[in-house]
C-alpha cells in the first residue's frame, strides 16, 4: 500500500537576534512565531508530516518549536543548527529548522549541515549577499512509518547575484553532490532564491535550466520540480510564493518599490523529489487562479502595525508557505 506524506516549506522572515530588539519589538517576531505555531497545530490549516522552516535565525525562536512540550507532542523530531556559543549572531547560523511528526523519525545522529559560504568563500559575494549568515543545507536521513527510508534536505540558497553567479551555481552543485546515488527516495525543500525567467547568466544561459531543471545540477541528481511536474504550463500556473501586491509584510520591507508601483512576483520556494509521486502542491497565497486564494497564514483577526510606518501588516512573512502531498 502506498504511503502518503504531507509536507510544508515556509520562509518565515523570523530574524530574532540578528537585529536584536527590533525583531521582537518592531518586527513582532515573538507574536508572529506564536501565530505560526497555532497555524501548524491546526490540522485543518497545516496537518503536515514534515515541516521545513527557513529564516528562523534565533535560538530563542527555534526553542519555541523544540522546547514547547505541547508542540513537541505533535512534532517530536527536529533538527537545527544551534552550535554557536554564547550570544553569537545569528544563534541559529543556518536559519533552518526541520520538524517532523511521529510518522517521520529523523536520524539526527547521521544528520549533516553544509555551509555554502564556508564551501565557496566570502569572496564570491559582495557586501549585499548576506555573507554574515551561514546559508546552507541540512541532509537528514529519516524513516517513514517505520519501514520507508527517505533522505530529507532543507536549504536556503544565497541571494542570486548577477555579479557573482558562479558562486550560487557552485552552491547548487554542492547540494546536488550530496544527494544519495542509490536512487532512494529524496525530498528537497526550501528557498532557492531563483525563479523561472530570471535574468540570464553572463553567458546567456538560463539559471533555472542549468541549476534546477531536468538537465541542470539538481535534475542530474535525479530530482524533479514537484510544482512544475503537476503544473507544466508556466503561464497558466506560475506558482508565485512571493507576491508583493498582496503581501503586507513584503510591502513593509520594500517601501521604495511600492513607491514606484513595482511588486515582486516570484516562485523561489521549491519542493524537489525523487522516488515518489507528487500528488498536490499549493502556495497558500491570496490571489487566483493558481494558487488558490486562502489567508490562513496571516493574522487578519488580530492585525498589528509594524514600527511607525502605518502599514497594516497582517501576513506572517514576505513569503507564502507551500504545502504538498507525495505518494511513496
Amino acid at each position: 500500500m502506498a504511503t502518503t506524506l504531507k509536507v510544508m516549506s515556509y520562509n518565515t522572515h523570523l530574524f530574532g537576534d540578528v537585529v536584536g530588539w527590533i525583531s521582537n519589538v518592531g518586527w513582532k517576531d515573538s507574536d508572529r512565531v506564536k501565530t505560526l505555531k497555532s497555524c501548524i497545530e491546526n490540522a485543518d490549516i497545516c496537518g503536515a508530516d514534515i515541516i521545513a522552516i527557513e529564516e528562523i535565525w534565533s535560538k530563542d525562536l527555534v526553542h519555541e518549536f523544540t522546547q514547547d512540550k505541547a508542540f513537541c507532542e505533535l512534532y517530536p523530531y527536529n533538527f537545527h543548527d544551534l552550535h554557536s556559543p554564547g550570544h553569537a549572531i545569528p544563534s541559529n547560523p543556518s536559519g533552518l529548522l526541520l520538524l517532523t511528526n511521529s510518522r517521520v523519525q529523523l536520524d539526527t545522529e547521521k544528520a549533516e549541515y553544509y555551509d555554502y559560504i564556508h564551501e565557496i568563500g566570502y569572496s564570491k559575494f559582495d557586501k549585499k549577499q548576506d555573507v554574515p549568515t551561514g546559508k546552507g543545507f541540512y541532509k537528514v536521513p529519516a524513516m517513514v512509518d517505520g519501514n520507508v527510508a527517505i533522505t530529507l534536505f532543507i536549504t536556503h540558497m544565497p541571494t542570486n547575484s548577477h555579479a557573482y553567479p558562479e558562486g550560487v551555481g557552485q552552491c547548487f552543485q554542492n547540494l546536488a553532490a550530496a544527494v544519495p546515488t542509490d536512487g532512494s527516495p529524496v525530498l528537497l525543500l526550501g528557498d532557492f532564491n531563483i525563479t523561472e525567467g530570471a535574468k540570464p547568466l553572463p553567458d546567456g544561459q538560463d539559471r533555472y535550466t542549468i541549476w534546477v531543471g531536468p538537465n541542470g545540477f539538481l535534475g542530474a541528481a535525479g530530482l524533479s520540480d514537484a510544482f512544475r511536474n503537476i503544473y507544466p504550463d508556466v503561464q497558466t500556473n506560475p506558482g508565485y510564493s512571493v507576491i508583493g501586491a498582496t503581501n503586507t509584510c513584503w510591502r513593509h520591507f520594500n517601501t521604495k518599490k511600492v513607491e514606484k508601483n513595482e511588486y515582486d512576483t516570484l516562485r523561489i520556494d521549491y519542493m524537489m523529489y525523487r522516488g515518489m509521486i507528487p500528488l498536490t502542491l499549493e502556495v497558500m497565497g491570496k490571489v487566483p487562479p493558481q494558487p488558490p486564494a486562502v489567508s490562513d497564514y496571516s493574522d487578519d483577526g488580530n492585525s498589528w502595525i509594524w514600527l511607525d510606518d502605518g502599514i497594516n501588516t497582517r501576513d506572517l512573512s514576505d513569503h507564502y508557505p507551500i504545502i504538498g502531498t507525495f505518494s511513496l
